[in-house]
């Protein structure tokens, strides 16, 4: 099970810059036309040149499908492998937790003696309890 290819990825990511400026792709001949469909994203001008300026990258990839597929099959593995690693360290987050608490149950705040920040993926028990 290999990682994601670089350059596949690099010209996978065009797609995703377009995507995300609203940006619709079509090809006639070596031509690439470029049109915004979605007007409420901000503007555009930069992915219009990003992609303009990988046009042969653009139009390569747009009619790459097995590329494009195999570039999804790997993403799905590389992160179902991250998930699975974070399923791994939460139990173990968890576990190691309940013993500190256990252990020392007169120690109050944050466990992380920093504490947790709401936009983290894991708060310590005193932290979630104490947020507003």
């Amino acid at each position: 099970m290999g990682g994601i290819d670089e350059d596949l990825d690099r010209r996978v990511g065009l797609l995703h810059i377009a995507q995300e400026a609203g940006i619709e792709l079509t090809r006639n001949g070596e031509k690439l036309r470029m049109k915004q469909v979605v007007d409420d994203r901000g503007d555009p001008h930069l992915a219009f040149r990003i992609l303009e300026n990988n046009k042969a990258d653009v139009l390569g990839i747009m009619e790459d499908s097995k590329s494009v597929r195999q570039w999804l099959l790997d993403a799905r593995r590389e992160m179902t492998a991250m998930h699975n690693k974070i399923n791994e360290t939460m139990d173990r987050w968890i576990n190691v937790e309940r013993m500190y608490i256990a252990l020392n149950p007169d120690d109050e705040g944050c466990l992380c003696r920093d504490g947790c920040p709401d936009d983290q993926i894991v708060r310590c028990v005193w932290c979630a309890g104490n947020s507003a």
